[in-house]
């Protein structure tokens, strides 16, 4: 079974919005077809008490090209706005960008071909996500991207493609629409197959339309509160449909999806490199060409 089958940016909203904040991306595909030239940028952009979290990627998806390379998650210490791939200017238009802005730091890396995960001394990453479709993203340039001006076979959308803009949808009706431009939720309770978690305050959160960028009311005790349930209930990790109770809406909003904690994560094989020295993750950085601040 596919548990992430029609993720997208949403899907990260209902795991780092309304779950813990703080994920960091373990796997992820990358566009079918695609190379990255340098990295892309994730458009999605998590907004937590500790900063803004950023998500980069590299990946060679052509017909024989090695696949994903590296996965960064990324934090501007202390920030409390998005930058300009999600923010939704004064005429309530966005304006993106690729280019990083100095200042962040890396919080994690991820190198899903080797099942390794490296987190340098004091990282906050808390939360392990896997995707197996891709997200929306940002680009300067692909380099096959001739191919794109090709007309589709079909004019309609895939079943696939169907239940990932359908999902969007339900989390468009199921959200509040604010004063400030943005779509508000309260989480009441996450069921995971049958087991429920309830946070001891309800978990506020509010996204743009484009659900491209997340701020949540989440608080220390609350995302402790979640590792441990998930640690308790799950011992190598979640895989199944996750039903989030929302306040006001008719029925909870289901997603499959595949989660765990570092904990569970390292009880289930993969690798974690906790403290990596600077010249590591330098190394690391330099081999799959990605960004630097």
């Amino acid at each position: 079974m596919n548990f992430t089958q029609f993720s997208r940016s949403v899907l990260f909203l209902s795991v780092a919005g309304l779950v813990l904040g703080g994920c960091g991306m373990r796997s992820y595909p990358g566009q079918p077809g695609m190379v990255t030239n340098s990295y892309s940028k994730v458009d999605l952009e998590d907004l937590e008490a500790e900063g803004l979290y950023v998500y980069e990627v590299t990946y060679d998806n052509h017909a024989h090209g090695a696949g994903v390379g590296a996965i960064v998650t990324k934090l501007y210490p202390g920030a409390q706005t998005y930058t300009s791939n999600v923010r939704t200017n004064a005429d309530g238009t966005l304006y993106r960008n690729k280019t990083n802005y100095d200042g962040a730091v890396t919080e994690m890396i991820s190198i899903p071909q080797e099942n390794q995960i490296i987190l340098p001394p004091k990282s906050t990453v808390q939360l392990l996500i896997d995707y197996s479709t891709s997200l929306d993203e940002i680009d300067d340039k692909n380099v096959v991207e001739q191919k794109l001006f090709a007309p589709p076979a079909k004019a309609s959308l895939g079943a696939h493609a169907f239940k990932a803009m359908k999902l969007r949808y339900d989390f468009l009706r199921a959200g509040r629409f604010t004063l400030k431009g943005s779509l508000a939720y309260q989480i009441q309770s996450i069921d995971l197959a049958g087991k429920i978690f309830t946070p001891s305050i309800p978990i506020s959160v509010e996204t743009n339309l484009f659900q491209s960028g997340v701020q949540t009311s989440l608080t220390p005790v609350i995302r402790a509160e979640a590792v441990k349930f998930i640690e308790a209930q799950f011992p190598t990790g979640f895989q199944g449909v996750m039903k989030i109770n929302v306040a006001g809406a008719t029925a909870p909003i289901e997603i499959p999806i595949g989660i765990q904690t570092l904990k569970t994560a390292a009880a289930s094989g993969i690798k974690i490199i906790q403290n990596a020295s600077q010249l590591m993750i330098d190394n690391v950085i330099s081999r799959y060409n990605l960004s630097n601040n």
